[in-house]
């Protein structure tokens, strides 16, 4: 009886460990009206797919239409806030009149960095939908 009772809860712990890592990966669609870099990467303007790999070390980015796309390496996750949005979000940082691709928020999860600006600059925030 032990037995059944304990390969039951192993069982179930390992359902919650699948559902939470397939829920936090996908694909996420936002469109940029700007050029922006990503992982040493110039992109153009323009609706994007960003797909982040079932472990959330890496995230790629190819145009919505399709086409070459890249990938890049998430340096860390970053705690979500306790107040503030649950939604998806892309986050670039506005250095001059370069944006680069800073972090990715999934929606309701914490968030990837992907970069970090060490020059003053403004953020850009873009939404994200599920696709």
């Amino acid at each position: 009886m032990k037995r059944d009772v304990l390969k039951i809860v192993t069982l179930m712990l390992a359902i919650l460990a699948i559902g939470s890592v397939a829920h936090a990966q996908g694909q996420f669609f936002a469109t940029m009206e700007f050029k922006f870099t990503a992982g040493g990467k110039s992109h153009d303007a323009g609706r994007y797919k960003f797909e982040v790999s079932a472990d959330q070390r890496t995230v790629t980015i190819s145009p919505a239409s399709g086409g070459v796309g890249s990938m890049v390496q998430v340096v860390t996750d970053i705690a979500r806030p306790e107040t503030g949005t649950s939604e998806g979000r892309v986050v670039f940082a506005k250095v001059g009149t370069t944006y680069y691709l800073e972090d990715i928020w999934l929606p309701g999860e914490d968030g990837l960095l992907i970069y970090t600006a060490k020059q003053k600059h403004a953020h850009e925030r873009v939404p994200l939908q599920k696709g």
